[in-house]
């Protein structure tokens, strides 16, 4: 979206640019990323827009009623979350269009949390790492492992 965006893209960069400006180090740092406000807005618009993950199962653990129909407890729900994501009574007619102003704080306090759940909502997992396996970095165009990394992932 950027790339197709260049004056969104320019206002990324100069706002990179000037916080990195601002640091002692000259380079950005993990406690420097709260401030890239702009970026922030982009990310979250451009994950709106090309939903990282389209659709999620849930199974429903009591009966759910919804418009007077009764989904059963135990079944299979299928949720959009790209449908949600391009819904034009949650977004508006231009739901289509790249618009990072979505996504600023004073938008975010108005908007229902589940209007937006990239990665879908509810319940998490705590990861572990599985330390009889070694981990061997890989350089390449991007950094990557010779053989994965094996996690464990229980319920939080």
């Amino acid at each position: 979206s950027l790339a197709e965006h260049p004056e969104h893209q320019m206002k990324c960069q100069e706002e990179i640019d000037r916080v990195v400006s601002e640091t002692e180090s000259g380079e950005l740092e993990w406690n420097d990323l709260g401030r890239l406000e702009y970026l922030t807005q982009c990310i979250k618009e451009g994950m709106r827009l090309h939903s990282p993950v389209p659709s999620i199962l849930r199974e429903n653990q009591a009966p759910l009623t919804i418009d007077n129909h009764v989904i059963p407890a135990g079944s299979c729900v299928a949720i959009s979350i790209y449908c949600l994501h391009h819904n034009p009574a949650v977004w508006g007619q231009n739901h289509m269009d790249f618009r990072p102003e979505r996504f600023t704080k004073e938008n975010i306090r108005k908007m229902d949390p589940f209007a937006y759940c990239p990665f879908s909502a509810g319940p998490r997992f705590n990861f572990s790492v599985d330390k009889s396996h070694q981990i061997e970095r890989m350089q390449a165009a991007v950094m990557k492992t010779k053989t994965g990394i094996k996690l464990f992932a229980s319920p939080r």
